[in-house]
């Protein structure tokens, strides 16, 4: 690497001015999560929304990474089957990747929806959504698919179609292996 003329479509020098996260100051420092003392230990759910306030106060100019974060903490919310906050964190998600034109994210968000309304008893949504991303996925980068065929699979299981999710479940395998992720 000789040069680096652009970072998300800014120029590096916009970058060396963004502090190092150690310099950043907490936006509420009487509240610093402290999971080791009180009477009660933190929640999973307790940590997951002082992520999202401080995202949604501190990164107001960054959509990329706000899409990312968010997508990342709605996973989290998801993993705890805390769905409408993970919902609600996939659609500001998709609203800033479709700014950020980040067709990845929005992929994943898709997928990431799709396998929350099927968790959540939802699955005719799931499948219209399934169904509305078939064009996206034609067209994605082999990076972006593994996840959501993983995704896919665990709808049509949930759905009791074992074969067509033991297809899908290959090809994301086969893709995982060619990305050397296995």
């Amino acid at each position: 690497l000789r040069s680096v003329d652009s970072v998300d479509g800014r120029t590096p020098d916009v970058y060396q001015q963004v502090k190092n996260f150690d310099e950043l100051s907490p936006i509420t420092p009487d509240s610093q999560i402290r999971p080791e003392t009180g009477p009660t230990p933190i929640t999973m759910r307790e940590m997951l929304d002082k992520g999202r306030q401080l995202l949604e106060k501190e990164y107001v100019g960054e959509p990329r990474f706000n899409a990312s974060i968010a997508q990342m903490l709605a996973a989290q919310y998801g993993e705890i089957g805390a769905y409408d906050p993970a919902l609600n964190l996939l659609a500001r998600s998709d609203s800033l990747a479709r700014t950020s034109q980040s067709g990845g994210l929005v992929l994943r968000n898709s997928c990431l929806r799709a396998g929350f309304l099927s968790q959540s008893d939802r699955a005719t949504e799931a499948h219209a959504i399934i169904d509305s991303i078939q064009p996206m996925l034609a067209t994605a980068a082999p990076a972006d698919l593994p996840d959501c065929l993983v995704t896919m699979a665990g709808i049509l299981t949930d759905d009791k179609k074992a074969d067509s999710a033991a297809l899908i479940g290959r090809k994301a395998i086969a893709l995982m292996e060619q990305g050397g992720d296995t």
